[in-house]
């Protein structure tokens, strides 16, 4: 359990950084005009957003069952 765990907690930080960098992009774009990447940035911190909510769930399953 303790590797899945590691491996879990391997990948919310990469999402993180992830999110970390659409958030920024978005940001450096947000008065250009170019709305297509502004909506693509937007999307990329929607869907990491997911993902990080799934996965932190799913952490949470793991880490109340490995107390248990």
């Amino acid at each position: 359990m303790s590797n899945e765990f590691n491996d879990m907690q391997f990948i919310r930080k990469r999402l993180g950084r992830i999110m970390y960098c659409a958030i920024n992009g978005y940001y450096r774009t947000v008065f250009n005009n170019d709305k297509v990447v502004n909506k693509a940035f937007l999307d990329i911190i929607k869907e990491t957003y997911k993902a990080l909510t799934v996965l932190n769930k799913y952490i949470e399953e793991i880490g109340v069952e490995s107390n248990a």
